[in-house]
């Protein structure tokens, strides 16, 4: 695509009489003035692209924990294991088990006279103060001490029933396929009650997750596609479907989660990868457009000369894509300006110009 254009010439220094170039040898006059062309910005009509950072999260992701302390009798599996779906995990201690649920039935036993005792005496509070048999104190802390009796007594029957079903299942299985991240036991250890203690996550497939704005919301449709680029792996570009479109919007940031599913067989894409992801719209944006051959890059930045008010500024420019000679912008020019697209090598910032016909 070429983009219309007319040349100046630029003084080499201040003061120099900016007469017409009438000669010129390559690139430069013989006079001392540049020849330059300037290129008007284009726009034109184009599809909305997102360009979004990501990062892949597990499909799926298992913890196991119990409500009590128990003991640990083995374990089947290390950090980094691969398993199946219904692979062994670990094991509990069924003797400790079992002497817990003899414990707690012999405590029970206790608590249980200990209600009928404070039940007695409760119903019979007023007999046994007049009778002198209990004083004011005990008398006034009777109901209090009942109730806190029939408290215990439901506690440890609670208690019983869960190491009883306990009994039920010693064995624990992973219930999903994946790989083992944490693993906080070992074979005769005591597992405290509501911590982790062992961690299993699906990468296969793995999620690309991102945040998308709230006014774009109308360009994300669950089964579509997106491109997913990842920053260590920038030579691969995979494609993932949409599979979860939060049905509502984060109010602190305005923002909606989105998740887009990718095949990985051979686990090469890692939990934690950050990249981007690109979602073509049927959206129309205006785009700004520029002949490549405008652009200079330093230190990793782009920058163009442009002409504004007789002078040439350095302008730094956020260029989106690049294709057949033509660059897109996103950021740092307007439709009015031109940029220098040769002669640009001899330019300063803030140079002045003048028409050369």
């Amino acid at each position: 695509m070429r983009l219309g254009g007319r040349f100046f010439c630029v003084a080499l220094a201040v003061g120099i009489n900016l007469a017409a170039c009438t000669r010129r040898s390559g690139n430069y006059l013989a006079d001392g003035k540049i020849p330059i062309t300037v290129e008007q910005v284009a726009v034109e009509p184009r599809d909305l692209v997102l360009s979004l950072p990501m990062a892949l999260i597990p499909s799926d992701k298992a913890e196991i924990q119990f409500a009590a302390d128990l003991k640990i009798g083995r374990v089947f599996v290390q950090v980094g294991d691969t398993v199946a779906a219904n692979d062994p995990l670990f094991q509990l201690d069924i003797d400790d088990l079992t002497l817990k649920l003899a414990q707690m039935k012999a405590q029970r036993n206790e608590q249980e006279a200990a209600v009928e005792k404070n039940d007695y005496f409760f119903r019979n509070r007023e007999r046994l103060y007049s009778e002198g048999k209990i004083d004011k104190s005990q008398y006034d802390g009777l109901e209090s001490e009942l109730n806190a009796s029939q408290t215990t007594f439901e506690r440890i029957k609670n208690d019983i029933t869960l190491l009883e079903n306990q009994l039920n299942q010693t064995s624990f299985s992973s219930p999903i396929a994946g790989l083992v991240t944490a693993k906080n036991i070992t074979q005769g250890s005591v597992a405290p009650a509501k911590q982790v203690l062992v961690t299993v996550i699906k990468t296969d497939p793995i999620y690309a997750a991102f945040k998308v704005d709230a006014q774009s919301s109308g360009a994300i449709v669950k089964g579509s596609t997106v491109t997913v680029r990842l920053e260590d792996l920038p030579d691969e570009n995979s494609e993932a479907l949409i599979t979860y479109v939060e049905p509502q919007i984060d109010p602190a940031t305005q923002t909606f989660a989105v998740w887009a599913s990718l095949p990985n067989p051979n686990g090469v894409l890692k939990a934690g990868m950050g990249g981007s992801i690109q979602l073509q719209t049927t959206q129309k944006v205006r785009t700004l457009l520029i002949p490549q051959e405008a652009v200079m890059e330093e230190l990793g930045r782009q920058f163009v000369f442009t002409v504004r008010n007789g002078r040439a500024f350095r302008v730094r420019i956020f260029p989106h894509k690049t294709d057949a000679g033509v660059v897109e912008i996103s950021d740092g020019l307007n439709e009015t300006d031109g940029v220098v697209s040769k002669g640009k090598e001899q330019l300063r910032d803030g140079m002045p110009m003048a028409p050369w016909q």
